[in-house]
């Protein structure tokens, strides 16, 4: 199984005080103990990079790098599917549109939340 995980998940891992920490720690200790494919993508690694500088700090980064990152698969965002996604998003009225658009390029995806 391919367990795709974005911002909000690696976040409540790592802040002990987001209110979907134990939650986040339990899935990440289960997949950890019978590994699936973890997968993310390079937006969704500036975004949490950026977003636990800013409330959590650096050394939240630096753990994030070292102890996170080379144990999941990065995929990287094309030109054609930034353009693609964009046009999308763009185009949509739902507001989950990322995350349903995410589930419908790839249904093998499983998420966290």
């Amino acid at each position: 199984m391919r367990t795709f995980i974005d911002t909000s998940a690696f976040y409540a891992l790592l802040d002990r005080d987001d209110q979907n920490h134990q939650k986040a720690k339990r899935a990440w200790v289960e997949m950890l103990e019978e590994p699936p494919l973890i997968v993310t993508n390079n937006y969704i690694l500036v975004e949490t990079f950026a977003l636990l500088q800013s409330r959590l700090g650096l050394q939240a980064v630096r753990r994030f790098q070292e102890d996170v990152i080379p144990i999941i698969q990065v995929e990287f965002v094309t030109p054609d599917m930034h353009r693609a996604g964009t046009a999308a998003l763009l185009s949509a009225e739902s507001p989950h549109f990322l995350r349903d658009s995410i589930k419908t390029i790839n249904p093998s995806y499983h998420y966290l939340w």
